[in-house]
């Protein structure tokens, strides 16, 4: 059974953030609402919240300070899960019938001693049979949403500073908002990626939040408009600063906005 899905929290007297802010920070939701912290303000300063945080990132992330935290955010930023199921997608939409079998095949053999076969097996169908639109799917989502809860939980234990946060978050939020036209198209998006790495559809608590975030009055994604002011991209240039993490602005056709070196 799911456990019980948690309030959304706003405080009442929230930090003046602007209206990019607070879109950005509204993509990391279903994890604000699992680690039951405000939806508007950052974490506040207590022991639970350091204790807790920093056993999330040492068991889910093998993150123990900045340098982990920054070589986590980096690869988020630059590939995340979504690279490789992208591929996965491509690659099994293409192939032809007696490939996906023989592929199916070999997965059920080696499931035998490796789980994770079934999970690539759960994957090959969904895409062959385009499962809620798959094919169609950015996959961006659940890598979008675990940024901003890595980062500001890695700022709440001092790793990563106030500035360096809001500039990662600001250029996820810029790479997300292009992306899709809702707040919906987002939260399918979510959980089509997040399937992916589960490599399974069973509903689960995710589920729940999600549904909750979009019907809940309290919810960010029904206070904010999906298109706000301060996530034009491609941002300004920033001097490339090798203690800051980046998430780089990907595009449909693969390239990418970099951030520019210092002259």
């Amino acid at each position: 059974m799911n456990p019980p899905v948690g309030k959304l929290i706003n405080i009442g007297a929230p930090p003046a953030w602007s209206a990019a802010q607070l879109w950005a920070y509204a993509l990391g939701a279903p994890y604000h609402v699992q680690h039951q912290v405000p939806l508007n303000a950052l974490p506040a300063d207590n022991s639970a919240n350091s204790t807790d945080f920093a056993r999330m990132l040492k068991d889910g992330w093998s993150v123990e300070g900045e340098e982990d935290l920054l070589r986590v955010l980096g690869w988020l930023g630059s590939e995340g899960h979504r690279r490789g199921h992208g591929l996965e997608l491509r690659r099994y939409s293409l192939w032809r019938r007696p490939s996906i079998a023989a592929r199916r095949e070999e997965l059920r053999e080696a499931a035998q001693e490796n789980p994770d076969a079934l999970e690539e097996l759960w994957r090959i169908d969904a895409i062959q049979a385009d499962l809620d639109g798959i094919r169609g799917a950015d996959l961006i989502g659940f890598d979008a949403a675990r940024a901003v809860m890595v980062a500001r939980s890695g700022w709440r234990l001092g790793w990563l500073s106030e500035e360096r946060m809001w500039d990662y978050l600001l250029d996820t939020a810029r790479d997300v908002q292009r992306r899709f036209s809702s707040w919906a198209d987002y939260a399918q998006d979510f959980r089509l990626s997040r399937n992916m790495w589960r490599g399974k559809n069973d509903p689960d608590h995710f589920d729940d939040v999600i549904t909750q975030l979009l019907k809940d009055k309290a919810s960010p994604w029904l206070r904010l408009p999906w298109s706000v002011e301060g996530l034009e991209a491609p941002r300004a240039t920033r001097p490339f600063d090798p203690a800051a993490p980046v998430w780089t602005l990907e595009r449909r056709d693969g390239r990418v906005d970099p951030v520019t070196p210092a002259r």
